[in-house]
């Protein structure tokens, strides 16, 4: 946040009782800072801003009831104490209690309000703070403690994570699996490499590991590989129910429950643990693309992408039996991965679609959104990943509102010159969704464009039909209007006209079309 910004924030807090809109005031900063950081915001912000339901922030909500919960007295702060509990609930030790709370009260003033709470957690630097890392990745790495800790005390202990570790990497020497990483055969040499992980996860001399010490020995991988919590949650799960098949069927042959015909099945079970395994280890040394804060510049979409192509591939791979629908329809966008770059080349498009079905017996269902890559060699792909929702929300978050609108109109026009009125009218309807547009706004465009294309046909109707009455006339100009087609930049040039998105030289000269 910036100095100004965190100065006025003070002030605000100090003054709270002078001033009648001190509360509005700093939900406003909230929201704003919120946004330029690119992580959305409060749902209770949001329905007095005008910021649309697609940028609320789910793990801010979260955020948002830990800290009221935690405001045992219902003064709107937390104090020493209630921050206390709150730490303890989320993992921290009881020793880096104190060191914790001096970070977050920035104020040194002995409280720490919502602003500040969701700041700490939520920091404007590129760094991880201890409390964002478990508040969002415990969940998805607690599947694996859990595995691992086999007597359900709480802890592993060294005992346990010496033999679940020995035991993956002795599947992953089992089956063979390449990955830059040493796999011991001889079992002193494993219980030697575990003793040493077991001992970077912890101190020296500790005898037993804590989930959040646990989750915090993962944070350089995280914050190096930039991997995000549902994508390390899908791959964790896998590896933790692999785990719980390998220990159930080492018990079973241990009874000797398993006959020797049937030892594949143990094979099986491996080479599978095994697979996780890597997977687990790939997944934390990749490095994925950081999402830009805001995109500002318009890109140009390849010539071959097309949003009718992705339309096209949704029905194939979700088909409709179209003797019980009336009709479908598509909402899509298609936007660029993050980056700076004016290469279209250096992109990788992402494309968003959800289907909306009226059936013939007067039921209608929206579809869950659905997500695709485009490839110049192959073109539209599914994109079935855990991570794909939070990756696309993400890179909405980054792109300014007057680029996105822009993104919307040129998809609804697949990506060609010409727009109709139907595909103007959703696509405003689609920006208010995301929160691009208000309401007000909305209809304000909406009208002036249905004033200005309608008024000179009306004129030329009332020249040759003198005698209509005005309903017959607004029914004539209403079905000009649907079969009319404009160009996007038309109606980004409105847009800019009316104040209510930036100019930008994509569409500056039809401005003054207006």
């Amino acid at each position: 946040l910036r100095p100004k910004c965190l100065v006025k924030m003070k002030a605000l807090k100090r003054a709270r009782d002078k001033h009648h809109d001190i509360q509005k005031s700093a939900q406003e900063m909230r929201v704003d800072y919120c946004l330029e950081q690119g992580f959305g915001i409060l749902e209770e912000d949001r329905q007095q801003s005008h910021v649309g339901p697609r940028l609320v922030d789910k793990k801010a909500q979260a955020l948002h009831r830990v800290f009221h919960a935690a405001d045992t007295d219902g003064n709107g702060v937390l104090s020493q104490d209630e921050l206390a509990k709150v730490f303890s609930k989320l993992g921290f030790p009881a020793a880096d209690i104190e060191t914790l709370m001096t970070e977050l009260d920035m104020d040194k003033d002995g409280i720490v309000d919502l602003n500040e709470f969701i700041r700490w957690l939520r920091p404007q630097a590129a760094e991880m703070s201890d409390g964002a890392l478990l508040l969002d990745y415990t969940p998805a790495l607690s599947p694996l403690f859990y595995a691992i800790d086999r007597n359900k005390s709480g802890y592993i202990s060294r005992e346990e994570f010496i033999e679940i570790h020995g035991i993956m990497h002795g599947a992953l020497h089992l089956a063979k699996v390449e990955d830059e990483l040493e796999h011991p055969a001889t079992p002193l040499k494993v219980r030697e490499l575990s003793k040493d992980a077991f001992e970077s996860f912890g101190h020296e001399d500790a005898s037993s590991i804590s989930l959040a010490q646990f989750v915090k020995a993962f944070k350089e991988h995280i914050v190096s590989s930039r991997i995000s919590a549902d994508e390390l949650e899908a791959t964790v799960q896998s590896l933790a129910k692999n785990l719980h098949k390998v220990l159930h069927g080492i018990k079973l042959a241990e009874r000797g429950d398993i006959p020797e015909d049937e030892a594949y099945i143990m094979a099986h079970m491996v080479i599978e643990l095994a697979e996780s395994t890597r997977d687990l280890q790939m997944a934390l040394s990749e490095v994925r693309d950081p999402v830009e804060h805001e995109r500002t510049t318009w890109l140009r979409a390849p010539n071959s992408l097309k949003a009718s192509n992705l339309k096209t591939l949704h029905m194939r791979c979700h088909p409709l039996n179209m003797t019980l629908v009336e009709d479908f329809d598509f909402e899509p966008l298609c936007v660029p991965s993050p980056g700076q770059s004016d290469n279209e080349n250096d992109h990788l498009w992402l494309g968003e679609l959800r289907r909306t079905i009226k059936y013939k017996n007067g039921v209608v269902r929206n579809e869950p959104h659905r997500y695709y890559e485009f490839q110049r060699e192959n073109g539209w792909i599914p994109n079935e990943a855990a991570s794909a929702r939070n990756h696309f929300e993400a890179v909405l978050k980054g792109i300014a509102p007057h680029i996105g609108m822009f993104y919307i109109l040129r998809t609804r026009a697949n990506f060609t010159f010409e727009i109709s009125w139907d595909e103007i009218k959703a696509s405003l309807r689609q920006a208010e969704d995301i929160g691009w547009l208000t309401s007000d706004q909305r209809v304000k465009v909406q009208e002036t464009l249905e004033w200005k294309l309608g008024a000179e046909v009306s004129s030329k109707i009332q020249e040759k039909e003198p005698d209509l009455e005005e309903d017959a006339l607004r029914q004539k100009v209403r079905s000009y209007l649907n079969s009319t087609v404009v160009r996007p930049r038309l109606v980004m040039g409105l847009m800019s006209k009316l104040g209510i998105m930036k100019p930008d030289p994509t569409w500056k000269r039809f401005i003054d079309e207006f």
